[in-house]
């Protein structure tokens, strides 16, 4: 019974961790952002090597959604866990919303919305 459990807790946060992926491909694509999107970083990347950083943190309530996400290298990443991240959370937010703004991405846009646009896309 616990392994049963077990397995689909990892098969959800298989499926997050490829909506996550997807949503982040999305507005790398549509936003044509390629480097890290902090201010004070140079750091050029392809999309392989950028991270999706969550603003507000999901355990505080933050969502899986394109206002909500800042891409960012290794580096930057890791200071964000620190206690004195690069930018600050209102700063990230501002950037996130003017990027989707500028490429014409609903900041309220998830994975999952991907999935199932390219599925029903597909389909007819």
């Amino acid at each position: 019974m616990k392994r049963t459990a077990l397995r689909r807790q990892s098969d959800k946060q298989r499926q997050r961790t490829r909506e996550l992926g997807e949503l982040g491909a999305h507005i790398i694509v549509y936003g044509q952002i390629n480097k890290c999107e902090v201010p004070q970083c140079q750091y050029r990347a392809t999309y392989l090597r950028l991270d999706s950083h969550h603003i507000l943190e999901r355990s505080r309530g933050g969502k899986d959604n394109a206002g909500n996400l800042l891409l960012c290298c290794r580096g930057c990443h890791d200071t964000f866990k620190t206690l004195s991240p690069v930018i600050s959370d209102e700063q990230a937010f501002k950037i996130a919303h003017e990027r989707n703004l500028k490429a014409g991405i609903p900041d309220d846009l998830t994975g999952a919305m991907l999935r199932e646009q390219r599925h029903s896309t597909l389909t007819n």
